[in-house]
């Protein structure tokens, strides 16, 4: 059974506008059921029963009262592509620049409201109900609106671990919108999404350990862990240090226990001390980074402020003790 051969008060969720109610159930019955407080009307929508709205109920009155020609769009989108989201936020309405936009009231108080000027085919799927646009612009125009930089990263994870989006098509959608906000961080996120770069945070981390003097590590070492061999990426069998540099998939709770329970084994088996990093700290905050990993290998501070921490590395791997410790002391006076 097709959605066109459905009754549309079961496409719609109960929810109709008046005039399809009218055509369906005949103008008389709809004031009478109006009337009787059977049927309610929220916004200028007319609801087929007396009782709360369900979520998706209250997304349809936004989308049939909002304007002619709206869409839902972002997480209001993504509910209906198999990406539920939190109910406190509110319903999101996309309608064409110059549509004629309707006070919402009551229940739909609240509703975000934004003008496009492009909702042709590419963005909006000519054949789903309710409208809506494409769970890739939904992705990005979710991750766009996010409070913060953590958050729209996270918008993009989940469309893609969810198999709603891939990544290739996000960054289309990302190249299609422009600027906008985050564009830099959600366009690295992307790359760290697609596989096929798998290697560049990897690549980053070298850089910045050549950078700062530190020694070289030795690469892909095998491990052997409870669950298996794998990989570690940076390991320093002289300090008995290893480091992690994780890729966005590592946010899922699943790989960070499995992640954590590795190195867990490690530390307990060989004594072996592994530090983590993501690869967003990796290219945004190398001396950070940088700093951590001196602290673990020469007792050093960990702050990047301290204008000699690159000299003291250099001493340190040089094996200029003298020169660490004269410069530890000045700068313990010089806190003093």
């Amino acid at each position: 059974m097709t959605l066109a051969s459905l009754p549309v008060e079961r496409t719609q969720h109960g929810v109709l506008t008046r005039p399809q109610a009218a055509e369906r159930f005949g103008r008389a019955a709809v004031r009478r059921h109006l009337l009787a407080g059977r049927w309610v009307v929220v916004g200028r929508a007319v609801v087929l029963h007396n009782g709360p709205l369900r979520p998706e109920q209250v997304l349809w009155a936004a989308l049939l009262s909002a304007a002619r020609g709206a869409v839902l769009g972002s997480w209001s989108a993504l509910a209906f592509d198999g990406l539920p989201t939190t109910s406190a936020l509110p319903p999101h309405v996309v309608i064409p620049d110059g549509a004629r936009r309707n006070a919402l009231e009551g229940p739909l108080r609240g509703t975000l409201i934004t003008r496009s000027a492009v909702l042709d085919d590419r963005e909006v799927h000519p054949g789903r109900l309710p409208a809506r646009t494409r769970p890739p612009r939904s992705v990005v125009d979710a991750a766009v609106r996010a409070r913060s930089p953590d958050q729209a990263r996270l918008a993009l994870v989940r469309g893609v671990q969810a198999g709603v989006v891939r990544p290739g098509e996000l960054r289309e959608a990302l190249r299609r919108r422009g600027r906008c906000r985050h564009l830099g961080l959600l366009l690295d996120t992307v790359d760290d999404l697609d596989g096929g770069v798998r290697s560049l945070p990897e690549r980053q981390f070298a850089a910045l350990v050549r950078r700062a003097g530190l020694p070289e590590p030795a690469r892909q070492v095998a491990v052997r862990a409870a669950d298996g061999r794998y990989h570690l990426d940076a390991d320093w069998p002289r300090f008995g240090l290893s480091a992690e540099v994780h890729g966005i998939h590592h946010a899922l709770a699943a790989q960070l226990e499995q992640d954590w329970r590795r190195h867990n084994d490690l530390t307990l088996r060989d004594g072996r001390r592994v530090l983590h990093f993501t690869s967003h700290q990796v290219r945004t905050n190398p001396e950070a980074v940088a700093a951590a990993l001196a602290a673990a290998m020469f007792d050093l501070p960990t702050s990047t402020r301290s204008p000699d921490l690159g000299t003291r590395i250099r001493a340190v791997t040089s094996g200029d003790r003298h020169q660490v410790g004269r410069s530890s002391g000045a700068a313990s006076s010089t806190g003093a």
